[in-house]
C-alpha cells in the first residue's frame, strides 16, 4: 500500500514457503494462514517475484498461483576447476 501511495514498484523477494509442524494444533494452522493471506496480498500488489529457481516456485503452494510474475535470479555458484590429478585424489578415498 506504501508503494502504491508514493507510486513506487514495490517488488518481493520469497525465500520460502511457512510449513509450520502439525503438533501446533489450531494456532499453527492460524500462523499459516494468516501468512499466507498476507503473502498473497504482497504478491497481488507487486511489479513481481524473486524466486531463486523455477522449479521451486512451480512446486510452491503461494507462488505456483502468480507465475506471470517471477522473476527468477539464481544465487551465484562457483564451480571449480577439477583437474586430472583431483580426479585420481578422490578415487583413492
Amino acid at each position: 500500500m506504501f508503494a502504491k501511495l508514493f507510486r513506487k514498484k514495490l517488488y518481493l523477494v520469497h525465500n520460502g514457503d511457512l510449513v509450520l509442524p502439525r503438533e501446533g494444533g489450531i494456532l499453527n494452522r492460524i500462523l499459516e494462514k494468516v501468512y499466507y493471506l498476507s503473502s498473497a496480498f504482497a504478491i497481488k500488489n507487486s511489479e513481481g517475484i524473486v524466486v531463486h529457481t523455477e522449479d521451486y516456485a512451480e512446486n510452491s503452494k503461494l507462488l505456483s498461483r502468480y507465475k506471470q510474475k517471477w522473476i527468477v535470479a539464481q544465487p551465484p555458484v562457483l564451480i571449480p576447476k577439477i583437474t586430472q590429478a583431483d580426479m585420481d585424489d578422490f578415487k583413492k578415498i
